[in-house]
């Protein structure tokens, strides 16, 4: 099954909308490569490794900015992202080690993965009255920063916000 990007799916907020964008490409990319026969293993790793670069990213800039917007369930939207980065930590090692990894396995975390995409579409109702969209500096092109940014109070290396150049992802 190919996962679409959907109005359902959106927070509003341009950056992590953007980012979101990204990660539905990859689950499809991850999914394609889990599906092939022979399995690309390889390529699932590569598309892991970079899925896992941009989750870990992606994560740590959403909790920044639903810390400074007060929101209630942040703690709980933590946890859940602590258990997406293990799963693909945990598929990445075995991997990277020429260990079996199901396809079953691979399947379930991208599920896992869309359906959190999905209740993080919740807080389009929260961030907006909040002020979230001014959380992005000005200036900052959506999903790339070109050098050393202070982005919602943290200071980002460029190499790993490079969304637009993860070939991986594209």
């Amino acid at each position: 099954m190919y996962l679409y990007w959907s109005e359902e799916l959106a927070t509003h907020h341009r950056e992590i909308d953007t980012h979101h964008r990204f990660i539905v490409k990859a689950i499809n990319r991850m999914r394609v490569a889990n599906s092939s026969r022979p399995r690309d293993l390889c390529g699932l790793l590569t598309i892991m490794t970079s899925l896992a670069n941009l989750l870990a990213l992606h994560f740590r800039y959403e909790e920044v900015l639903l810390e400074q917007c007060g929101y209630p369930e942040r703690g709980e939207t933590a946890v859940d992202h602590g258990y997406i980065l293990g799963q693909i930590e945990s598929m990445r090692y075995a991997l990277s080690c020429q260990q079996e990894v199901s396809f079953r396995q691979v399947s379930l975390f991208a599920f896992t993965l869309f359906i959190h995409l999905r209740k993080e579409a919740g807080f389009a109702a929260y961030l907006t009255p909040h002020g979230a969209h001014a959380a992005v500096p000005p200036g900052v092109p959506v999903g790339v920063v070109t050098s050393t940014s202070t982005v919602v109070g943290m200071t980002v290396h460029p190499l790993a916000v490079r969304l637009t150049s993860a070939t991986a992802l594209q």
